[in-house]
């Protein structure tokens, strides 16, 4: 193409393009972006050819299918003469088009043409010099012009001419004889085609599929400069597929690609520093990373940029922006996004609480497969949120999340085995769902295991067997007890408490009591009560004491009311103050003798002389 059309549609670029960008024009920002990749003389005939493949360009930008945007390449192809003309008509269209955008917005006359920029002269075609024309047998319906330069040496010509082959555009569609046109183009240090022979060798098109070849040719793209390439290299080095995993190198390929503005990149790049894959995590950074290419209408930095703003990481916690940015990538169609925006809507998180479209969402995300809106759309179908209880589509939901690995669904399908929830029940598959959950790490899961070999239930009673489930549930107390699950830590408490499977220690019974109560738990912060009011396992507090049964009181816990009104009633901890002692024993003072509750409260003959009520 004539090197005066290009500079002048680079220009276009510098000028303009701000323009175009400021005015949100979806199309403008596909056009800006594409016409100047080394595909521009293809691209070119899209204005006067192929009015619909506006459209669908710029559906395939949003999207960022490189695929899509190839065929649409593969079907402009047509003679260097034609496509020149219409390079020339579509620069005069494009630069109409901004003019008038910068006419009908003032604040964008600011930004003005460059002194270089000259309207382009008439065009009159000349005709090709003379060439010894060549039999082509295999191309079809592809115009001859190109054809015949592939033939000649052309390497564009030959990288077109292959994408004509992979997607059966002029011609029978034959992935060996893409690669093969391919392969010619990429010894000519074709970019493009040494990315695309990578393709081929990742999916098997046209040859044996190999992922180290794949990479191999990946490698001398990305070297070449190939943005695509650079991006897909580091994506190998960050999973390992086709090359030995090192998050160094991917993270020096996402970078190349991520200053050059390519968006999955620059969303892969934010990822990297979120979760510190070789690279030190930053919160500040992963947002700007994020928010670069959320900017460029990626869905999957959209989602990502929202959570940034849900968790409040590396930017005030915002969550109406939060939903906003959920909005925009599950508009897209992004399955995460729908399922975050539906959190949203369930919890009332940045927008009004709306069960109804909570579910709705779910449905969408759910539908594309995605294994945690399944889970949640079972829950929903389970609990009645959103729409009627029906618990046999929440089973089937769950089933769907499970087969994809999901653990809390495969422990959600042992609650419903154990109960009969759904389905009949079956208290041996509902061990092996626990189990299966068991072994992802999952310490409810792993909880429900232990209580499974302890009583027998489903599995033959195993009292060592429960207790080493119940210590990996519980997680390890030197580490983030956060982590652990309290039920687990509770459970180890008593064992520490009693006896019972281990050698009776009190102090180790207080830190895991201590480790549930700060989770929530309200029969942890109870038991932590009862051992700061009598100094067992640890200094006798009696404010402490009183704090920890207010906690589990909160809770409905009717036992720690009690205490904590004996508490009101003496002066224990607390400030005596007569008439909250006597609301808060006022209950269970109406209560039947033979409750439970005051059974307990016999068997804890320690309370009794703390606060010296003589079993009362």
């Amino acid at each position: 193409m004539d090197k005066s059309i290009l500079h002048a549609l680079k220009e276009m670029k510098t000028h303009f393009g701000v323009a175009i960008f400021r005015k949100g024009n979806g199309f403008g920002r596909a056009i800006i972006d594409i016409i100047f990749d080394k595909r521009t003389q293809y691209l070119m005939n899209i204005a006067i050819n192929r009015m619909d493949a506006y459209t669908r360009l710029e559906n395939a930008y949003i999207a960022n299918d490189a695929f899509a945007l190839d065929r649409l390449v593969a079907e402009m192809a047509v003679d260097y003469v034609v496509v020149e003309a219409a390079a020339r008509e579509t620069l005069e269209y494009f630069a109409q088009m901004v003019t008038d955008e910068m006419n009908a917005s003032p604040e964008l006359k600011v930004i003005s043409p460059s002194p270089r920029f000259q309207p382009l002269p008439p065009y009159s075609a000349q005709p090709p010099e003379p060439k010894t024309v060549y039999p082509v047998a295999d191309a079809g319906d592809v115009n001859a012009s190109v054809a015949q330069l592939s033939i000649d040496g052309h390497a564009e010509s030959q990288f077109q001419l292959g994408n004509c082959f992979v997607a059966g555009i002029g011609v029978t569609k034959d992935e060996k004889k893409a690669f093969e046109w391919y392969m010619r183009s990429a010894g000519q240090e074709h970019a493009g085609a040494q990315y695309h022979l990578g393709r081929c060798y990742a999916g098997g098109i046209g040859v044996v599929m190999d992922k180290k070849r794949a990479v191999g040719w990946y490698i001398k793209s990305a070297e070449n400069g190939f943005l695509e390439a650079q991006n897909q290299l580091g994506q190998c080095y960050l999973t390992g597929i086709g090359v030995e995993k090192n998050e160094r190198k991917a993270v020096e390929w996402l970078a190349k690609a991520a200053v050059k503005g390519h968006a999955q990149a620059q969303c892969s790049l934010g990822k990297c520093y979120r979760n510190g894959y070789g690279i030190f995590i930053d919160g500040n950074e992963a947002y700007e990373w994020f928010s670069r290419a959320a900017a460029q209408g990626h869905p999957e930095a959209q989602y990502h940029l929202g959570v940034c703003y849900l968790i409040g990481d590396g930017i005030a916690r915002n969550p109406e922006k939060a939903a906003g940015l959920f909005t925009l990538s599950a508009q897209a169609g992004y399955n995460k996004a729908q399922y975050s925006l539906g959190k949203c809507y369930e919890n009332g998180d940045g927008v009004a609480k709306d069960p109804q479209k909570a579910l709705e969402l779910y449905i969408l995300s759910a539908n594309q497969g995605y294994p945690l809106a399944q889970y949640q759309l079972g829950q929903c179908m389970l609990d009645g949120v959103g729409t009627m209880k029906d618990r046999q589509a929440a089973v089937r939901w769950f089933n769907a999340a499970a087969d994809q690995g999901l653990a809390q669904a495969q422990d959600a399908l042992g609650d419903c085995c154990l109960n009969g929830t759904g389905v009949s029940r079956d208290p041996g598959k509902a061990a092996s769902w626990y189990k299966k959950a068991a072994n992802q790490g999952y310490g409810k899961a792993q909880y429900r295991l232990g209580k499974c070999y302890d009583t027998g239930l489903g599995v033959a009673k195993d009292k060592n067997k429960a207790l080493e489930w119940y210590i990996k549930s519980a997680g390890s107390l030197g580490g983030d007890q956060a982590e652990g699950y309290s039920e687990a830590q509770l459970e180890l408490g008593k064992r520490y408490a009693s006896g019972n499977g281990v050698e009776k220690d009190m102090r180790i019974a207080c830190e895991w009591f201590t480790a549930a109560a700060l989770q929530g738990n309200a029969g942890a912060q109870y038991l932590i009560g009862k051992c700061c009011a009598a100094g067992e396992g640890t200094q006798m507090d009696p404010a402490a004491a009183a704090r920890w049964f207010a906690l589990a009181a909160r809770q409905g816990h009717t036992i720690a009311r009690f205490q904590l009104g004996k508490c009101y009633e003496t002066g224990f901890g607390v400030a005596q103050d007569a008439d909250l002692a006597r609301e808060l024993l006022s209950g269970y003072k109406e209560r039947d003798k033979t409750n439970t509750d005051r059974k307990t409260l016999k068997r804890d003959g320690f309370m009794n002389r703390v606060f010296k009520v003589n079993g009362k």
